[in-house]
């Protein structure tokens, strides 16, 4: 089963769920600065999502969540940890012990 996780997944599937994620993540963060009262907008450059935040002498500031920010590698690696943590928990008590869990 864990010989799964060695194989990368294809970059199409990659690109896919980093470029959902980033837009997802990009809209929330618009939205908790804009309910803070900053003056802020989304737009997308180059397919990726920016948030272009006007600071008060009228210049603005511009944050770009590309696929590498988006968390996808992170939740790959929380899985693979989830699942291990998951087969541990099943096993024999001196298994357990023996792994240190």
């Amino acid at each position: 089963f864990f010989l799964i996780f060695l194989t990368p997944p294809p970059s199409e599937i990659l690109y896919a769920l980093g470029g959902t994620l980033s837009v997802v993540s990009s809209e929330v963060s618009n939205a908790m600065v804009s309910a803070l009262g900053v003056p802020s907008t989304l737009s997308s450059e180059y397919g990726n999502p920016v948030i272009m935040i006007t600071r008060p002498n009228g210049a603005t500031i511009s944050f770009a969540v590309d696929i590498a920010c988006s968390g996808v590698y992170s939740l790959i690696g929380f899985l693979i940890f989830a699942a291990f943590i998951a087969f541990i928990i099943r096993d024999r008590p001196w298994k357990k012990l023996a792994l240190g869990v």
